[in-house]
Protein backbone atom coordinates (compact mmCIF):
# COMPACT_ATOMS: atom_id res chain seq x y z
CA UNK A 1 0.00 0.00 0.00
CA UNK A 2 1.11 3.56 -0.65
CA UNK A 3 -0.27 7.06 -0.17
CA UNK A 4 -1.76 9.38 -2.77
CA UNK A 5 -3.21 12.87 -2.58
CA UNK A 6 -6.47 12.82 -4.53
CA UNK A 7 -8.90 15.71 -5.00
CA UNK A 8 -8.28 17.30 -1.61
CA UNK A 9 -7.42 14.40 0.69
CA UNK A 10 -4.70 11.87 1.43
CA UNK A 11 -5.76 8.27 0.68
CA UNK A 12 -4.17 4.83 0.76
CA UNK A 13 -4.02 2.97 -2.55
CA UNK A 14 -2.77 -0.38 -3.83
CA UNK A 15 0.16 -0.91 -6.16
CA UNK A 16 0.43 1.73 -8.87
CA UNK A 17 2.42 1.84 -12.06
CA UNK A 18 5.34 4.17 -12.49
CA UNK A 19 4.71 7.40 -14.39
CA UNK A 20 1.78 9.79 -14.73
CA UNK A 21 -0.31 7.51 -16.94
CA UNK A 22 -2.24 8.31 -20.11
CA UNK A 23 -5.38 10.21 -21.02
CA UNK A 24 -6.30 13.84 -21.72
CA UNK A 25 -4.54 16.07 -19.24
CA UNK A 26 -1.27 17.49 -17.98
CA UNK A 27 1.18 16.83 -15.20
CA UNK A 28 4.22 18.27 -13.48
CA UNK A 29 7.09 16.53 -11.72
CA UNK A 30 8.30 18.34 -8.62
CA UNK A 31 11.76 17.81 -7.15
CA UNK A 32 11.69 17.33 -3.38
CA UNK A 33 14.21 17.20 -0.55
CA UNK A 34 14.13 17.45 3.22
CA UNK A 35 10.50 16.32 3.18
CA UNK A 36 9.26 19.31 1.18
CA UNK A 37 8.57 20.18 -2.47
CA UNK A 38 10.95 22.60 -4.20
CA UNK A 39 9.70 25.50 -6.35
CA UNK A 40 6.11 24.28 -5.95
CA UNK A 41 4.50 27.73 -6.48
CA UNK A 42 6.02 27.84 -9.98
CA UNK A 43 4.92 24.29 -10.76
CA UNK A 44 1.42 25.12 -9.56
CA UNK A 45 1.28 28.26 -11.69
CA UNK A 46 2.31 26.40 -14.84
CA UNK A 47 -0.06 23.54 -14.12
CA UNK A 48 -3.00 25.91 -13.64
CA UNK A 49 -2.15 27.69 -16.90
CA UNK A 50 -2.15 24.37 -18.76
CA UNK A 51 -5.36 23.13 -17.12
CA UNK A 52 -7.12 26.36 -18.06
CA UNK A 53 -5.84 26.02 -21.64
CA UNK A 54 -7.30 22.50 -21.79
CA UNK A 55 -10.68 23.63 -20.47
CA UNK A 56 -10.54 22.15 -16.98
CA UNK A 57 -12.54 24.97 -15.41
CA UNK A 58 -11.82 27.30 -12.52
CA UNK A 59 -12.89 25.16 -9.54
CA UNK A 60 -10.30 22.42 -9.84
CA UNK A 61 -8.49 21.86 -6.55
CA UNK A 62 -4.71 21.52 -6.52
CA UNK A 63 -2.66 20.51 -3.47
CA UNK A 64 -0.90 23.22 -1.50
CA UNK A 65 2.63 22.87 -0.17
CA UNK A 66 1.38 21.51 3.16
CA UNK A 67 -0.51 18.72 1.40
CA UNK A 68 2.59 17.71 -0.55
CA UNK A 69 4.66 17.73 2.65
CA UNK A 70 2.05 15.44 4.24
CA UNK A 71 2.25 13.10 1.24
CA UNK A 72 6.05 12.93 1.48
CA UNK A 73 5.79 12.29 5.22
CA UNK A 74 3.23 9.50 4.73
CA UNK A 75 5.64 7.81 2.30
CA UNK A 76 8.60 8.33 4.66
CA UNK A 77 10.48 10.40 2.08
CA UNK A 78 12.89 12.84 3.74
CA UNK A 79 15.73 12.63 1.19
CA UNK A 80 15.80 13.25 -2.56
CA UNK A 81 12.38 12.47 -4.02
CA UNK A 82 9.91 13.53 -6.67
CA UNK A 83 6.20 14.21 -6.63
CA UNK A 84 4.03 13.98 -9.72
CA UNK A 85 0.87 16.06 -9.76
CA UNK A 86 -1.55 15.02 -12.51
CA UNK A 87 -4.67 16.78 -13.75
CA UNK A 88 -6.78 14.45 -15.86
CA UNK A 89 -10.15 14.61 -17.61
CA UNK A 90 -12.40 11.69 -16.75
CA UNK A 91 -15.92 10.53 -17.55
CA UNK A 92 -18.23 13.31 -18.77
CA UNK A 93 -15.17 15.60 -18.93
CA UNK A 94 -15.00 15.80 -15.13
CA UNK A 95 -11.47 16.66 -14.06
CA UNK A 96 -9.55 15.22 -11.12
CA UNK A 97 -6.15 15.95 -9.60
CA UNK A 98 -3.88 13.39 -7.94
CA UNK A 99 -0.34 13.53 -6.55
CA UNK A 100 2.04 10.63 -5.91
CA UNK A 101 5.56 10.54 -4.46
CA UNK A 102 8.61 8.34 -5.02
CA UNK A 103 12.22 8.24 -3.86
CA UNK A 104 15.09 9.05 -6.23
CA UNK A 105 18.06 6.71 -6.60
CA UNK A 106 20.46 9.25 -8.11
CA UNK A 107 20.39 12.99 -7.55
CA UNK A 108 22.55 16.07 -7.24
CA UNK A 109 25.56 17.64 -8.97
CA UNK A 110 27.58 14.41 -8.99
CA UNK A 111 25.38 12.81 -11.65
CA UNK A 112 27.66 11.65 -14.48
CA UNK A 113 27.67 13.87 -17.58
CA UNK A 114 24.98 13.00 -20.13
CA UNK A 115 25.59 11.74 -23.65
CA UNK A 116 23.14 12.94 -26.32
CA UNK A 117 22.23 11.83 -29.80
CA UNK A 118 20.36 14.07 -32.22
CA UNK A 119 16.86 13.16 -33.40
CA UNK A 120 15.14 15.17 -36.12
CA UNK A 121 11.42 15.96 -35.84
CA UNK A 122 9.20 17.50 -38.55
CA UNK A 123 8.40 20.41 -36.22
CA UNK A 124 7.28 21.38 -32.75
CA UNK A 125 4.40 19.08 -31.70
CA UNK A 126 1.01 20.58 -30.92
CA UNK A 127 0.70 21.75 -27.29
CA UNK A 128 4.46 21.20 -26.77
CA UNK A 129 4.43 24.17 -24.41
CA UNK A 130 2.32 22.11 -21.99
CA UNK A 131 3.47 18.94 -20.21
CA UNK A 132 0.82 16.67 -21.66
CA UNK A 133 0.08 13.20 -20.33
CA UNK A 134 0.59 11.83 -23.82
CA UNK A 135 4.41 11.81 -23.93
CA UNK A 136 4.80 8.84 -26.26
CA UNK A 137 6.72 10.81 -28.88
CA UNK A 138 9.24 12.01 -26.27
CA UNK A 139 9.42 8.60 -24.55
CA UNK A 140 10.17 6.81 -27.81
CA UNK A 141 12.92 9.32 -28.63
CA UNK A 142 14.57 8.57 -25.30
CA UNK A 143 14.25 4.81 -25.82
CA UNK A 144 15.97 5.11 -29.21
CA UNK A 145 18.75 7.17 -27.61
CA UNK A 146 19.30 4.51 -24.93
CA UNK A 147 19.43 1.81 -27.61
CA UNK A 148 22.22 3.80 -29.29
CA UNK A 149 24.32 4.04 -26.14
CA UNK A 150 23.30 7.58 -25.18
CA UNK A 151 21.39 8.94 -22.17
CA UNK A 152 18.89 11.12 -24.01
CA UNK A 153 17.92 12.52 -27.40
CA UNK A 154 18.45 16.13 -28.43
CA UNK A 155 15.36 17.01 -30.46
CA UNK A 156 15.86 19.21 -33.53
CA UNK A 157 13.21 20.37 -36.00
CA UNK A 158 13.47 19.89 -39.76
CA UNK A 159 14.95 23.39 -40.17
CA UNK A 160 17.78 22.57 -37.74
CA UNK A 161 16.46 24.46 -34.71
CA UNK A 162 17.17 22.84 -31.34
CA UNK A 163 14.02 22.19 -29.29
CA UNK A 164 14.84 20.31 -26.05
CA UNK A 165 15.79 16.80 -25.00
CA UNK A 166 13.13 14.18 -24.33
CA UNK A 167 13.17 15.09 -20.62
CA UNK A 168 14.98 18.39 -20.13
CA UNK A 169 15.57 21.91 -21.34
CA UNK A 170 18.77 22.59 -23.26
CA UNK A 171 21.50 25.21 -22.67
CA UNK A 172 24.53 26.34 -24.68
CA UNK A 173 27.36 28.18 -22.91
CA UNK A 174 29.64 30.71 -24.59
CA UNK A 175 31.93 32.32 -22.04
CA UNK A 176 29.70 34.05 -19.51
CA UNK A 177 26.61 33.77 -21.73
CA UNK A 178 23.98 31.04 -21.53
CA UNK A 179 21.62 30.47 -24.45
CA UNK A 180 18.41 28.43 -24.42
CA UNK A 181 15.65 27.98 -27.03
CA UNK A 182 12.59 30.22 -26.58
CA UNK A 183 9.57 28.78 -24.79
CA UNK A 184 6.88 27.81 -25.58
CA UNK A 185 7.75 28.37 -29.25
CA UNK A 186 10.46 25.69 -29.24
CA UNK A 187 10.21 23.86 -25.93
CA UNK A 188 8.44 23.35 -22.63
CA UNK A 189 8.78 26.35 -20.27
CA UNK A 190 10.47 24.26 -17.58
CA UNK A 191 10.37 25.33 -13.94
CA UNK A 192 14.13 24.82 -13.45
CA UNK A 193 14.63 26.67 -16.73
CA UNK A 194 12.70 29.60 -15.25
CA UNK A 195 14.83 29.51 -12.09
CA UNK A 196 18.02 29.55 -14.14
CA UNK A 197 16.83 32.45 -16.29
CA UNK A 198 16.21 34.52 -13.15
CA UNK A 199 19.15 33.24 -11.11
CA UNK A 200 21.76 33.70 -13.85
CA UNK A 201 20.74 37.32 -14.27
CA UNK A 202 21.20 37.87 -10.54
CA UNK A 203 24.72 36.37 -10.86
CA UNK A 204 25.58 38.91 -13.59
CA UNK A 205 25.63 36.20 -16.22
CA UNK A 206 24.23 36.98 -19.62
CA UNK A 207 21.30 34.70 -20.41
CA UNK A 208 19.26 34.80 -23.61
CA UNK A 209 16.34 32.95 -25.15
CA UNK A 210 17.28 32.57 -28.82
CA UNK A 211 17.00 30.09 -31.65
CA UNK A 212 19.87 27.61 -31.43
CA UNK A 213 20.97 25.61 -34.45
CA UNK A 214 22.95 22.38 -34.60
CA UNK A 215 26.09 24.27 -35.66
CA UNK A 216 25.81 26.37 -32.49
CA UNK A 217 25.93 23.19 -30.41
CA UNK A 218 29.23 22.08 -31.91
CA UNK A 219 30.76 25.52 -31.23
CA UNK A 220 29.65 25.69 -27.57
CA UNK A 221 32.09 26.00 -24.66
CA UNK A 222 29.88 23.65 -22.66
CA UNK A 223 26.41 22.11 -22.85
CA UNK A 224 23.98 21.74 -19.96
CA UNK A 225 20.48 20.34 -19.55
CA UNK A 226 17.99 21.16 -16.80
CA UNK A 227 14.77 19.99 -15.20
CA UNK A 228 13.23 20.06 -11.74
CA UNK A 229 14.39 16.55 -10.83
CA UNK A 230 18.07 16.63 -11.86
CA UNK A 231 18.47 20.38 -11.41
CA UNK A 232 21.37 21.01 -13.77
CA UNK A 233 23.39 18.34 -15.56
CA UNK A 234 26.57 18.48 -17.59
CA UNK A 235 26.67 17.08 -21.13
CA UNK A 236 29.85 15.32 -22.22
CA UNK A 237 28.90 14.39 -25.77
CA UNK A 238 26.53 15.38 -28.55
CA UNK A 239 27.09 12.85 -31.37
CA UNK A 240 30.87 13.16 -32.00
CA UNK A 241 31.50 16.48 -30.22
CA UNK A 242 32.87 16.02 -26.70
CA UNK A 243 33.33 18.21 -23.61
CA UNK A 244 35.48 17.49 -20.55
CA UNK A 245 35.35 20.75 -18.56
CA UNK A 246 32.28 22.63 -17.31
CA UNK A 247 33.42 25.80 -15.47
CA UNK A 248 30.02 27.48 -15.72
CA UNK A 249 28.34 24.40 -14.30
CA UNK A 250 30.75 24.45 -11.35
CA UNK A 251 30.03 28.15 -10.81
CA UNK A 252 26.28 27.57 -10.77
CA UNK A 253 26.58 24.45 -8.61
CA UNK A 254 28.53 26.40 -5.99
CA UNK A 255 25.60 28.79 -5.52
CA UNK A 256 23.14 25.97 -4.74
CA UNK A 257 20.38 24.69 -7.02
CA UNK A 258 16.82 24.06 -5.69
CA UNK A 259 16.69 20.44 -6.79
CA UNK A 260 16.93 17.04 -5.05
CA UNK A 261 20.37 16.18 -3.71
CA UNK A 262 21.85 19.66 -4.16
CA UNK A 263 21.63 20.93 -0.56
Amino acid sequence: MSSEWRDGRLVRVGARREGPGAGWGVFTTVGCDGGRPLLWPWHRERLLTSLTRLGAGENLRLPDEGALCALLSAEGLVGPARVQVVGRAGIDSLWSVAATAAAMREAGPTLPPARLVIESWPGVPSLAGHKMLNREKWDLARERALENGADDALLVDIAGHVLETSAANFWVSRGDTLLTPPAPERCLPGVMRRWLLEHCTAMNLQVREVDIRVDDVAAADEILVSNSVVGLRRVSRVVDRRWTHWPLFERLAATGVPAPGWS
